[in-house]
């Protein structure tokens, strides 16, 4: 099997480079051949360059891959921002004890922003319902405190002999537990009748870092077992409630349309926010939420946090990255400071939208918001915000005069057929992209024929580009007549493609931890196909063939 390291992957990303047009393209390329990796992730760009698409794409394609070599720790790069962010929420806090300093310091429509926020706060959440609060308990797909990334199926999270937990959240682990008998009855087993010995007490969580571009990693933090369980079920009862006023945390689709709608018309601003996750005040929280809710935040969150060397370190803010309710917090923040600075306008809540850190609101209203932000302790990412002018991004997706203009990223290190396949279709969705309606862009033409080419004959699977509306890493993108597919059978309407997917080992399971998993699953008749009382799936995985039902045959337009 052919393979591709990281030098040949450079490479590959020069001759995309060397597909492109313009002075930015050439300089990129150039600077990448010299290994002057710092030098090229610095040029920035004109918005309203003529060549923007082939400038944007040039600067963006590295901007966050993991192999080059920046002359810095990365690691150590994350954590001082993060202990500098740290730092800087102290002030955020003092700010937020006594509202005369910020009646003092800000213009005077501020306060009537923060109080109409905190307004709407309180009428979305309510009271606080432990009832629902149980039926969002569950555990996320990652690592936490005591069980490591590589064993973190749920059916080993319950499957803990001794769960931690920290102080604050203990009653609520015990009641949580309790209520399940058989989890009860295991951990009773384990550590005796008393649910005091049932858990191992921690003073917090683990910082980690985790790969975020080339110039940085992320900060995130691992939880304790039972807080983050917990933490999940907050987090749901956030997200419920957001639902009610538009914002849908389980889809990005209308933030992507109005970030279009506003590269058009330049209407309507997209703001993006640094570290976001991480410069959530504990005062502002305190202060913008209803008492019952900021008390049961407080009992599941992490008051510490042990760094990489092993020192501790106290929170000022109220959870980070890695926490269960993070996202949801976030968002229900920005979603009510977002929405007082439209009414502070009179403008139309239909040209709002909160995903994350990714906001949208119009243009006329983003001063005032951006503004309210910083107040807050947040800081507006310069380098993604754009109010004026006719680009826009948010969700992942970049428009200018409405034109799609997304760029390719190369993450890692092209090493693998699933990473071939996954660039040569991108490639082929440029040319679509550059291209006129009925061509694709030529200048990629070699490019592609090279990148296939790399891919074994076994695995040369061929198909349609895309597959429900997105483009698919299952065969390589191509026309009909080079697929030749079969027609499906039984009388159903569509064509049968083969093409490459992983299948996972599975390993029985033998532990009480699986069981406790399954019942706890079907409680409250939430059936999911991955949870099992047999067996798990592990991490282990082989590439085989797979044949899909695809209704429709999309046609890729030929080379011009």
């Amino acid at each position: 099997m052919k393979t591709v390291n990281s030098h040949q992957t450079i490479q590959l990303a020069g001759k995309l480079l060397g597909c492109l047009d313009g002075q930015i393209a050439a300089s990129v390329r150039a600077l990448l051949e010299q290994g002057r990796h710092k030098e090229m992730l610095d040029i920035r760009i004109d918005p309203d360059s003529p060549t923007l698409q082939d400038d944007y794409l040039a600067t963006e394609l590295l901007s966050k891959s993991d192999f080059l070599d920046m002359g810095v720790d990365r690691s150590s790069v994350a954590i001082s921002k993060f202990l500098a962010i740290e730092s800087d929420l102290q002030n955020v806090g003092l700010r937020w004890l006594n509202l005369s300093i910020l009646r003092q310091s800000s213009p005077k429509e501020f306060p009537w922003i923060f109080h109409s926020a905190k307004q709407k706060i309180d009428r979305l959440l309510g009271s606080f319902d432990l009832n629902e609060l149980e039926t969002g308990f569950s555990f996320g797909p990652g690592a936490s405190y005591e069980i490591p990334r590589r064993r973190a199926h749920a059916s080993n999270k319950y499957g803990s002999s001794k769960p931690t937990v920290t102080m604050g959240c203990l009653d609520l682990a015990i009641a949580a537990v309790r209520r399940h008998r058989a989890w009860a009855d295991y951990l009773c087993l384990h550590n005796g009748p008393n649910p005091l010995d049932w858990f191992e007490l921690v003073k917090g969580n683990r910082i980690v870092t985790v790969p975020k571009n080339a110039k940085t990693d992320r900060v995130i933090a691992i939880e304790p077992t039972m807080n983050m369980y917990i933490q999940k079920g907050l987090g749901a009862m956030i997200r419920r409630r957001l639902k009610r006023v538009g914002v849908n945390l389980d889809c990005q689709v209308l933030n992507q349309h109005l970030a279009l709608q506003g590269s058009l018309s330049g209407s309507l601003a997209t703001i993006d926010l640094s570290a976001a996750s991480d410069s959530i005040s504990s005062e502002l929280v305190r202060w913008m939420l209803p008492p019952d809710w900021v008390s049961y935040i407080k009992a599941c969150r992490s008051p510490f946090g042990v760094l990489p060397d092993g020192s501790e370190h106290l929170y000022r803010k109220v959870s980070s990255m890695g926490n269960g309710f993070t996202f949801e917090l976030e968002s229900l923040i920005f979603w009510a400071l977002a929405e007082a600075s439209v009414d502070l306008h009179g403008k139309d809540r239909h040209g709002l939208a909160v995903y994350g850190d990714d906001l949208i609101v119009p243009s006329d209203c983003a001063d005032d918001l951006i503004s309210a932000l910083s107040v807050c302790g947040f800081t507006t990412n310069k380098s993604k915000t754009f109010v004026t002018g006719n680009f826009r991004e948010s969700c992942g997706k970049h428009y200018s005069h409405g034109r799609d203009v997304t760029p390719i990223y190369i993450r890692n290190v092209i090493d693998g057929v699933e990473r071939l396949i996954w660039f040569a279709n991108a490639v082929c969705n440029l040319s679509l992209r550059y291209g006129e309606e009925r061509y694709r862009d030529i200048r990629f033409k070699f490019l592609h024929e090279e990148i296939v080419d790399l891919i074994p004959k076994r695995f040369k699977k061929f198909g349609p580009l895309r597959v429900n509306g997105g483009v698919t890493d299952l065969w390589i993108g191509s026309s009909f007549d080079q697929c030749m597919p079969s027609r499906a059978p039984n009388w159903l309407e569509g064509f049968i493609i083969e093409g490459v997917s992983r299948r996972y080992d599975s390993k029985p399971v033998t532990s009480q931890g699986g069981v406790i998993h399954y019942l706890d699953r079907t409680r409250f008749d939430r059936y999911d196909s991955e949870v099992t009382i047999s067996e798990v799936a592990t991490q282990r995985f082989k590439l085989r063939p797979v044949k899909v039902l695809v209704k429709q045959y999309e046609e890729i337009p030929p080379w011009f």
